[in-house]
């Protein structure tokens, strides 16, 4: 592995996972944020923690979330930056029904896998008799990606495919935002830069 850098962000995927722990007072700031309640005070609260931690631009943080070890980019991808102050907001019930219906042999599909949060979850669940197929267009989310699957052991159970989903096999502009490297878009003006990336219609 190798640390990447574009002119979008930093990606470090050398440094051992803890490296960029919390540590001191922001610990002590992000351990209250993970205590408080699922309503709108607690959202409230949650956004002042996350600036007072944040305010110095920390870039790479390594924390766990629904005990997965993730590196997360807080900012630089809004998923990241919700994920570790309100996890209990950040597509909770989503992950809910997901432990409800996924079985040991259940096949699970990740379109636009991001840091690959889903795929991770679905691994709770899911064994090698099943399969997780997770497709992220964007090279430096597939990096990532790929960090937190192999901290995570489960570099066997979940195949990571750089290509875009689509209904023919073709290639396009992928719009990239500094602010929401997640969050990247086929429309032109959507960000400040631009990737050609393939895409596939993928048979399983």
């Amino acid at each position: 592995m190798k640390t990447i850098v574009t002119k979008f962000e930093k990606s470090d995927i050398t440094s051992p996972y803890g490296y960029y722990k919390f540590r001191g007072y922001k610990k002590v700031l992000f351990n209250w944020a993970q205590k408080l309640p699922k309503n709108i005070i607690g959202f409230k609260i949650a956004i002042v923690l996350r600036k007072l931690t944040l305010q110095n631009r920390t870039e790479i943080v390594d924390e766990t979330q629904f005990n997965i070890m993730l590196r997360l980019y807080p900012m630089d991808n809004l998923g990241d930056r919700f994920l570790l102050f309100m996890p209990k907001f950040f597509e909770y019930d989503e992950f809910l029904l997901m432990s409800s219906y996924l079985k040991p042999d259940s096949t699970f599909i990740d379109i636009g896998a991001n840091m690959s949060l889903y795929s991770l979850i679905a691994a709770k669940y899911i064994n090698q008799t099943g399969r997780i197929l997770a497709f992220e267009p964007n090279p430096t989310m597939i990096a990532r990606s790929k960090y937190n699957i192999e901290i995570n052991k489960c570099n066997l159970l979940v195949e990571l495919f750089q290509i875009g989903i689509a209904d023919k096999e073709s290639s396009f502009s992928l719009a990239l935002s500094t602010k929401n490297l997640g969050g990247a878009s086929i429309v032109d003006d959507y960000g400040e830069g631009n990737t050609i990336i393939s895409a596939d219609l993928y048979l399983m």
